[in-house]
């Protein structure tokens, strides 16, 4: 009855501090990344400052270039009428819009050199005027291309002679040559930008298009599809969650019926699950308190968790199974200096993983530290009482699995120097390359991948990023770098917003002027007019000479603040490639460096960071640097973790070759390991590097448990054996099968993190097992005699 209260108390307060904590899980793929890389600091303010980064693409592709031509309009104005998107652009947006287009003249000319302005003062007056007029005649009657023709008639002043840099190419950017592909970009309408907003954002989208096809107004012939940075964080996200939820679940189903296979008690399988899913519960309501929200890679915890977690429900069960006699008190007396140095000891060792620089192992490290002395504790407090006396005797008559001496020493020297030749001859290697991580169903790419061919554009696989305090050093690094590209001689295509950038000193010097020949207008047309010029032919030019008189006004509120364009056209344009924040200025730029070697790509993205202010990112780039993280955090977290777990071995064993002996079955595993990986050519890597802590973990955890059991039983190895060999057997072929499940995963870097562990694992418990008792015996030789002489 006392047992019953104590569940029930744990679940009354597991439950009320679920109403009080808020339980958060973040999948934005930056936030699983180093804080304070420069490169992780350049993609997230790719990320959150630019419209393009937080813009969904889609892609509309139909065999019948007519059938387009009607549904994207509508499409467009779907999507922007029903609030789903902020905009929703699927043509230039300056092209049929003569206000959006004479105010981007306008300001062409609001923030050209003083020398410019000079050389358009000339060309307007009286004189210059006559000239200029007389000049667009000769070249009106000397030209054949009507659209040229069109222009002249249209621009006699020359006014948009400063726009010529940026003529259009002829390339429409919205749509394939043979118009059976086009682009619709719709903004993101709201602020939040992490993976949750993006993904109840995705939805509405999808939940629109089949509205639209269930309705027939987009008919099944048009193909649609849908890249850019939220379809990449959201899928991203989405399967990362998926993986490592089933990995969770898997680990805690296949403990079950494993569990059920060796003991066959559904009473005590239970009461297991019941304390496994209290500690789940227990651990997330801390972590969550902790750290407000729980990272994708961090609620991998659950898995890991699951798999060591158990240990000591299983190791509990099997010693009250070959100890029917004791009572809960008894065994929990008998069993408490094992289950609790064991799970201090792996704490500690995962403890370790905060000092890491990647946020989400830190997490997850805490997390399963935490998780690991809850479960420790549920096991001796909640679980033991609820199935002693309960439970049947184990049979003394099962087969126990002890290797002879020699056996181990024969099979410990040739497998080791198996390993050092398996080694020696095929070294393991690191992959830092993300690319080779991505998801195998990565639908986002294979749409942007086809949209580029389609349109004809370069893969510009880098940004540059730019950021100032004053919008006029963003224009100076602008400048820095065009030049430095224009001089390198490697192969490098940029798009820079060089011509179109705003620079507050030539805004103050050219507004009055500016303003003052808007006010000239009626000499301008009456010259004109003499010149052979119908009237209306100034309606483009009385566009720009309003937008001059605009900006003057605004001038006049606030002089110290650079003018930006009105017009939500050219508003859409310019948040494309700049951004403001509390006063910082920020520019984008883009760089198609493919065809770069990596040496190449590396000594120009560094004499891009000589340049001040500028930074060239992407995820290419991401992988040295990743690389260099995980260097530093091998200084950083396993040699602390090291001294960690020596510490607390010595504590758990008060004997140096107890302790030396643990190290050695985890350097014997881990050697094992990479044999192993060679073997198969697996590759270590960001995400597979996690198993290191958890192996770390599982191999002390095993071998404080053995090696104490020995001392318990008096090296009597049958006992050790049904005791606890077979409850560890048992608890690494769980978590094994459960990681090995991820190496089925959609995710190369899961998978990789499923295969490595379960080979890791089953090392580790194999080894501890059947070897590490008899390296005991070698080196402790007892004096009792009382262990199995058989061996």
């Amino acid at each position: 009855m006392r047992n019953w209260i104590s569940w029930l108390v744990t679940l009354i307060a597991v439950i009320s501090l679920y109403i009080v904590v808020p339980v958060q899980f973040n999948a934005d793929v930056f936030d699983l990344l180093p804080k304070g890389a420069a490169t992780v600091e350049g993609l997230q303010r790719y990320q959150h400052s630019f419209g393009s980064s937080e813009a969904v693409i889609l892609t509309l592709e139909c065999d019948d270039a007519e059938i387009l031509d009607s549904v994207v309009p509508e499409l467009a104005m779907h999507f922007q009428n029903n609030g789903i998107a902020k905009s929703a652009v699927w043509q230039n947006p300056l092209g049929e819009n003569q206000q959006a287009l004479g105010e981007l003249i306008a300001y062409l000319w609001l923030n050209a050199p003083p020398e410019k302005l000079a050389e358009l003062q000339e060309k307007l007056s009286t004189k210059g005027l006559e000239t200029q007029l007389q000049d667009t005649l000769e070249r009106i009657g000397a030209s054949f291309n009507a659209g040229e023709i069109a222009q002249l008639a249209n621009d006699p002043l020359g006014l948009t002679d400063i726009a010529q840099g940026l003529a259009n190419t002829g390339k429409n950017p919205f749509a394939s040559r043979d118009g059976k592909l086009r682009v619709l970009i719709l903004s993101y309408p709201n602020k939040a930008s992490h993976y949750f907003a993006y993904k109840k954002w995705l939805d509405s989208i999808d939940r629109a298009l089949r509205e639209l096809r269930d309705s027939r107004k987009l008919p099944n012939s048009v193909r649609v599809g849908k890249t850019g940075n939220p379809v990449f964080v959201t899928e991203f996200g989405s399967q990362l969650i998926k993986d490592l939820s089933l990995a969770a679940v898997g680990t805690l189903l296949i403990v079950m019926l494993l569990f059920w296979w060796a003991h066959r008690s559904w009473r005590a399988l239970a009461w297991l699950s019941a304390g496994l899913a209290l500690t789940l519960a227990l651990t997330i309501l801390i972590g969550s308190s902790i750290f407000g929200a729980l990272n994708a890679v961090s609620f991998g915890f659950a898995a890991l968790l699951m798999g060591l977690a158990v240990d000591y429900g299983l190791i509990v069960y099997q010693e009250l199974r070959s100890n029917p006699a004791l009572s809960a008190n008894q065994l929990r007396k008998h069993l408490s200096p094992s289950i609790l140095w064991a799970a201090l000891t792996t704490a500690g060792a995962f403890f370790m993983l905060t000092r890491s620089s990647l946020p989400g192992l830190m997490q997850l490290g805490l997390l399963v530290a935490i998780g690991i002395i809850v479960a420790a504790l549920m096991v001796l407090y909640l679980f033991l009482p609820a199935v002693a006396g309960k439970s049947a005797a184990e049979n003394m008559a099962s087969k126990t699995w002890i290797l002879p001496k020699n056996w181990v020493a024969t099979i410990t020297v040739a497998m080791f120097i198996a390993a050092i030749i398996i080694i020696w001859l095929i070294p393991p290697s690191i992959v830092t390359d993300v690319a080779k991580l991505q998801f195998n169903n990565n639908e986002a790419q294979r749409v942007h991948d086809h949209m580029q061919s389609r349109l004809g554009e370069e893969n510009a696989q880098l940004w540059l990023i730019l950021d100032a305090e004053k919008s006029s050093q963003i224009a100076d690094t602008l400048q820095q770098i065009q030049t430095l590209i224009d001089q390198s001689d490697l192969n490098i295509t940029a798009k820079l917003p060089t011509a179109l950038w705003p620079i507050l000193d030539y805004q103050q010097n050219n507004i009055n002027t500016l303003a003052s020949l808007a006010d000239e207008r009626q000499r301008f047309a009456s010259q004109v007019e003499s010149a052979g010029f119908r009237p209306e032919s100034l309606g483009f030019s009385e566009v720009i000479f309003k937008a001059w008189l605009s900006f003057a006004k605004q001038s006049g509120i606030d002089k110290t603040r650079v003018l930006w364009p009105q017009n939500p056209a050219n508003i859409w344009l310019y948040s494309q490639f700049s951004s403001e924040d509390k006063g910082h200025w920020y520019a984008l730029g883009q760089v198609a460096a493919d065809k770069l070697t990596t040496q190449q790509l590396q000594q120009f993205a560094q004499r891009i960071t000589e340049i001040p202010g500028a930074k060239l990112v992407g995820w290419t780039l991401l992988a040295d640097e990743l690389a260099k993280t995980m260097v530093d955090d091998v200084i950083k977290v396993l040699l602390p973790m090291l001294v960690a777990l020596t510490l607390l071995l010595a504590g758990a064993f008060r004997h140096w070759v107890d302790v030396l002996l643990s190290f050695a079955s985890l350097a014997f595993g881990l050697l094992l390991l990479a044999a192993v990986m060679s073997l198969c050519g697996w590759h270590w890597n960001i995400i597979n590097l996690t198993a290191l802590p958890l192996l770390l973990g599982a191999g002390v955890d095993y071998s404080i448990h053995i090696q104490l059991a020995l001392k318990r039983y008096n090296a009597n190895l049958t006992l050790i054996f049904r005791a606890v060999g077979r409850a560890i057997l048992l608890c690494g072929a769980s978590t094994a099968v459960a990681f090995a499940s991820l190496g089925l995963g959609s995710n190369a870097g899961i998978a990789s993190l499923g295969k490595v562990t379960a080979a890791g694992i089953i090392i580790m418990a194999l080894s501890a097992v059947l070897l590490l008792p008899q390296w005991w015996l070698i080196l402790r030789r007892p004096s009792t005699e009382n262990h199995n002489e058989s061996t």
